[in-house]
């Protein structure tokens, strides 16, 4: 989890261990944040990777 953060706010970089405490505590406020956000990550960094740093072929 996010070291200074996770024990201040409850906050999880895995989708699937904030989902568990979210349906105990019934609280889904700002859900898309934690589905979204990696499919957000994955196709930036895909571009990056495609635009900066792959080699182009001459």
């Amino acid at each position: 989890d996010i070291m200074m953060g996770g024990p201040l706010t409850g906050a999880a970089m895995n989708p699937a261990r904030w989902f568990g405490p979210a349906i105990v505590a019934q609280f889904f406020d700002n859900w898309y944040v934690y589905w979204i956000g990696p499919f957000i990550g994955a196709i930036v960094a895909g571009l990056l990777y495609a635009n900066v740093f792959l080699e182009k072929p001459r």
